[in-house]
């Protein structure tokens, strides 16, 4: 269940703020850098983070109903 809710957490923010969710993790991945601050993202790239993120968010909610179907009802 917690990965699911992760992944809709993600997934909203990757969704609704796809330039920030690119530097939050710019900066860890590009860390070894001298410059990261000065990279921008193509907006292709900024519409590829945004479809990830609703595809996140697809994959945590069928995890979430499956998980809910499997549980025997008490």
């Amino acid at each position: 269940m917690r990965k699911a809710l992760l992944a809709i957490l993600s997934g909203s923010f990757q969704l609704l703020l796809p330039r920030r969710a690119l530097a939050a993790t710019g900066r860890v991945l590009l860390a070894g850098y001298e410059n990261p601050g000065d990279l921008t993202p193509k907006d292709w790239y900024v519409k590829a983070v945004r479809v990830q993120g609703a595809v996140s968010i697809l994959v945590g909610v069928i995890g979430l109903v499956k998980r809910r179907y499997e549980q025997p009802d008490e």
